[in-house]
């Protein structure tokens, strides 16, 4: 996929301090015992295996094809070099020689050798879209810790997810990642697109959900209630991809939302150039009939996909005609799991979500896709699994709605319903809005594989048995 050429930011030198952080390494002295950051899962479930360790960058520079962290950390060092020019003093030519990281090497002597005003960078552990860098400014540029975002593929649209950001950041309360220098050209230091984040306080909530006690884990249901609750907010007569102005940005009142784009299971955009389907998004329905009548032209004539696909057309002409279908959509995060949360202790019995990450595959969609409900936060059994144990993803099991087993997890799941509002109440739970976010993902993603075949087939069974009682 092209990209955009954004205009490059130089960031402010002198940005506030953030939170205390894992310790960063000299530029140039790479460590193998960075901290790691928690694996990103997309929509499509895709996710990391590359180590953040020495011994597991072989296997992250060969799963993604990318070069090796120490030809890859020397293009971040002239990144950093231009960004941050280094003082030309005499000071700095002696703390920078080779004998002077020598002598910093020996315990003994560290306190005697002068540390020089560079920027320091930190191996992080990326995720299945970008590769991530920590940085740390030196006190003479403030001092500020932050996060480079490094696409593994061309196809990554950056300048979109800086888009939702700055949408969201601009229209909601929603903490989000604050963006200071991008450029999504090839025409710097590194050859690629990047964006340069301030790094969030905290940490990832997954790695510490099941170590908090039960007061803070209710200050995380009411955050994340009041995330939902602000994006409903966020309402929009289309359906689509918020598409990104040409410096990245987003006009914040009158967003720019474009269709949808077929894409394979490699991730390609599929080619509909013969195809003589008409872009019709005016309302909910017609929405659906363009997805699936799209869909439909790309597929082998003769094959199931081609009667699941005219099976999920009938059963969306029919929801439409019962009126099961909102007037407005609203902006949707699709992927508000714990990992993509970060969480900051305040006291022993207090928490606070610092900010919500990978909107990567944030929409304009549904208000029901908006009310998933997340069951990870007072679940206490798999009904989100199917019969064998698996997650039946796209397709959406019931029992979120049922009453959690102790006292404990009934109050988390009352917090979260009391601050998502009672539009979330009137669309998450019935059976009609399962199904309907069911039809979203495969309208979006399309019948991909075995799975999503069996998820339309599945939706079409329990439509056809629900519609008698409606």
């Amino acid at each position: 996929m092209d990209l955009y050429t954004g205009e490059h930011q130089q960031p402010s030198p002198t940005i506030s301090p953030m939170a205390d952080s894992p310790p960063a390494v000299m530029v140039g002295e790479v460590t193998s015992n960075s901290p790691t950051m928690s694996r990103h899962t997309s929509i499509r479930s895709r996710s990391s295996s590359s180590s953040s360790s020495a011994g597991g960058s072989c296997t992250s520079t060969v799963e993604y094809d990318q070069e090796p962290w120490s030809q890859f950390s020397q293009r971040v060092e002239k990144l950093c070099g231009t960004l941050w020019p280094p003082p030309k003093t005499i000071r700095h030519v002696i703390s920078t020689c080779q004998a002077a990281k020598h002598l910093r090497s020996i315990k003994c002597l560290q306190q005697f050798v002068p540390v020089p005003q560079i920027p320091l960078l930190e191996r992080l552990h990326g995720g299945g879209y970008n590769r991530i860098v920590g940085i740390m400014l030196p006190s003479s540029y403030g001092g500020d810790k932050l996060i480079l975002r490094v696409p593994r593929e061309k196809r990554t649209r950056q300048d979109r997810e800086v888009a939702v950001l700055d949408y969201v950041r601009s229209n909601t309360p929603i903490p989000v990642p604050t963006v200071i220098a991008k450029d999504f050209s090839c025409n710097n230091s590194l050859e690629k697109p990047y964006v340069l984040q301030r790094r969030v306080p905290g940490c990832d909530l997954g790695l510490i959900w099941n170590d908090i006690n039960h007061s803070q884990r209710c200050d995380v249901a009411r955050d994340v209630g009041k995330v939902v609750n602000s994006l409903l907010s966020l309402e929009s007569p289309y359906h689509g991809i918020l598409e990104a102005t040409i410096d990245g940005t987003a006009n914040t009142q009158f967003p720019h939302i474009i269709p949808f784009e077929l894409k394979g299971c490699d991730g390609e955009i599929i080619d509909e150039s013969e195809s003589q389907i008409y872009m019709d998004y005016r309302n909910t329905l017609s929405f659906f009939e363009t997805q699936f009548m799209r869909w439909r032209a790309v597929a082998c004539d003769g094959t199931i996909l081609i009667e699941v696909f005219d099976a999920m057309l009938e059963v969306v002409r029919e929801m439409d005609a019962s009126g099961l279908f909102a007037s407005l959509n609203c902006l949707c995060h699709v992927d508000l799991h714990p990992r993509n949360i970060m969480v900051e202790t305040e006291t022993d019995v207090s928490l606070k979500v610092t900010a919500v990450l990978d909107w990567d595959e944030a929409v304009f969609a549904l208000k029901q896709l908006n009310c998933e409900p997340p069951w990870w936060l007072w679940d206490d059994a798999d009904y989100h699994l199917d019969e064998n144990g698996l997650s039946p993803w796209p397709y959406e099991m019931e029992g979120a709605n049922y009453l959690p087993s102790t006292p404990e997890k009934q109050e988390l799941k009352h917090i979260f319903e009391a601050h998502a509002g009672p539009e979330y109440a009137r669309l998450a739970y019935d059976k009609p809005s399962r199904l309907i976010r069911c039809l979203f993902r495969l309208a979006t993603i399309g019948l991909q594989g075995n799975q999503e075949i069996s998820a339309g087939q599945r939706v079409v069974r329990e439509w056809k048995e629900l519609r008698n009682s409606l």
